[in-house]
């Protein structure tokens, strides 16, 4: 339980070694968060016919909070790193895989409904 909200700082100890300090558990969280997001907005038709129409996902509102939620694991990238090149890769690492998590868990999920 304990390594699958980790994987993320395995995979940065791997990468960086020893050049960046960040939070063990928020950049898995946030991703796997992110990958909930998109989950929620791909069985939203499904869930639509169940209630009749009364439950209504907005997807600009769910993808305004995981760009959200990319600027906070970007910050955090910053404020960690040792030096700028480890801050600005890791971002991007954060950042594409939160985005990826986000698509992945909404068209498994569409195709799923």
């Amino acid at each position: 339980m304990r390594q699958m909200f980790t994987w993320f700082k395995l995979l940065e100890n791997w990468l960086w070694k020893n050049r960046i300090q960040s939070n063990r558990y928020f950049a898995s969280s946030a991703i796997a968060f992110a990958f909930v997001c998109g989950v929620s907005l791909g069985i939203m038709p499904c869930l639509n016919v169940i209630s009749d129409g009364i439950i209504e996902g907005n997807i600009v509102s769910v993808t305004a909070f995981v760009v959200y939620l990319s600027s906070i694991l970007v910050c955090e990238s910053i404020c960690a790193a040792r030096s700028f090149s480890v801050a600005v890769l890791r971002s991007l690492l954060a950042v594409s895989m939160a985005f990826a998590a986000y698509i992945s868990g909404y068209l498994l999920f569409s195709f799923l409904c």
